[in-house]
């Protein structure tokens, strides 16, 4: 049986009755794909914790159909969460990803785009990262002069020009685009709300 190769971020990770994980991954090669975990969790783990959430990874799989066997893995990044917010803006990235990126449908620049945000998180990592899944969603409003200028060369130096309740201004418009796009709440964009309102998210 054949084996596949490639690069992966995790989007999501959870319980999916005992025993057992539903795993979603972006990957380099093969686009958003989904995995079924036995044993995730429990004692003893041989996964250990390394298809948690957000996790960047290089894993080896068998195919057969829609259904995956992973057959190696290896941690390429984790980023440990240095603050609540570090941790808010991350769970706002990968639940906007997860709704955004269709199954089975590869996108290489996407990809290095989220690996980018997970490795240098940041709101502005994060709004230049929806500016781009919404760009290539294709949902983009070419009106809308911040989003042309964070899809730029010159994004850094603009995202840095910008005050903190603009930056967040910015955010909040990306999230109203993609919840209209997608017809559903970002749920995790009330936790990243909340955290701004308690503690200062850079």
């Amino acid at each position: 049986m054949r084996i596949y190769k490639t690069k992966a971020i995790v989007l999501d990770n959870v319980s999916n009755g005992f025993n057992r994980n539903k795993v979603v991954l972006f990957t380099e090669n093969f686009g958003k794909i989904i995995l079924k975990l036995t044993g995730y969790g429990r004692s003893p783990n041989h996964w250990a914790g390394v298809f948690d959430a957000a996790n960047i990874l290089g894993i080896s799989f068998t195919k057969r159909g829609n259904f995956y066997v992973v057959t190696g893995w290896e941690l390429v990044h984790f980023s440990p969460d240095r603050s609540i917010g570090d941790f808010a803006v991350k769970e706002l990235i990968l639940e906007v990803a997860n709704e955004i990126i269709p199954l089975s449908d590869p996108d290489s620049n996407l990809f290095r785009w989220l690996s980018w945000s997970i490795k240098n998180i940041s709101v502005s990592t994060a709004c230049v990262f929806l500016a781009r899944i919404i760009y290539q969603g294709g949902f983009m409003d070419f009106a809308d002069s911040d989003l042309r200028k964070l899809l730029s060369a010159n994004f850094a130096a603009f995202i840095k020009e910008k005050l903190p309740e603009e930056v967040d201004g910015i955010m909040k418009k990306e999230v109203s685009f993609i919840e209209g796009f997608t017809g559903k709440d970002i749920k995790s964009y009330s936790l990243y709300q909340e955290t701004c309102k308690k503690f200062p998210i850079v």
